[in-house]
């Protein structure tokens, strides 16, 4: 398969698909999204494809605030900086195998933005 750049929201499904394989399978972030928050991804992944598509391609139909779970997750489990690192570390490397290209380059700018601006929040409300 030759890698492209991502050009749509099936290239997001793609992208959201692996990413959030690498983070079940993570031992820092699994734990986190399958035994504290008990995520259920049937629910979940459409939201962040939603999400992405409109982040990336400025397309309606996420729908969602996506700092509030979080906060509420903070309430009961601490996330620091090593978790949003860990984060962008399995975003980027998923991209990275699968897409190149200025849409992919963006992806990875809108996921560092985030989790930067979300790593300092989450410091501060740590404290």
């Amino acid at each position: 398969m030759q890698i492209r750049d991502i050009e749509n929201k099936e290239d997001i499904v793609i992208l959201i698909n692996n990413f959030y394989e690498k983070i079940r399978s993570n031992e820092l972030m699994g734990p986190i999204f399958n035994e504290i928050a008990h995520v259920n991804w049937a629910h979940h992944l459409p939201k962040m494809y939603d999400f992405w598509n409109m982040a990336l391609f400025d397309k309606p139909g996420y729908v969602g605030h996506p700092l509030k779970p979080h906060l509420e997750l903070n309430q009961h489990f601490k996330i620091n900086n090593e978790h949003f690192k860990t984060w962008l570390i399995l975003f980027n490397s998923s991209v990275d195998e699968l897409f190149t290209g200025p849409m992919a380059e963006e992806a990875k700018q809108r996921a560092k933005s985030i989790g930067e601006t979300w790593a300092y929040k989450f410091e501060y409300l740590n404290k």
